[in-house]
């Protein structure tokens, strides 16, 4: 079974797949909700944003564990 494509920004960033880019983008655009939320005075817009850094920020760490496939 072969290995699906990673993508790469540059030669050093992180290696992700489709499905992670995904995620990262969707984690980016729950913190800008929860940004709009937290300037709004709402305490649940700091835990949006909480939760989708340590998302993005897992899967980012994840891709780079495993290294680019060569």
């Amino acid at each position: 079974m072969t290995d699906k494509p990673r993508y790469q920004l540059r030669a050093n960033s992180a290696a992700l797949t489709r499905f992670q880019w995904w995620i990262v983008g969707m984690a980016f655009f729950v913190a800008a909700v929860g940004a709009v939320l937290a300037l709004a005075d709402r305490p649940f817009g700091t835990i949006l944003m909480s939760l989708s850094a340590l998302t993005g920020a897992f899967t980012v760490v994840s891709a780079n564990g495993r290294g680019p496939s060569k």
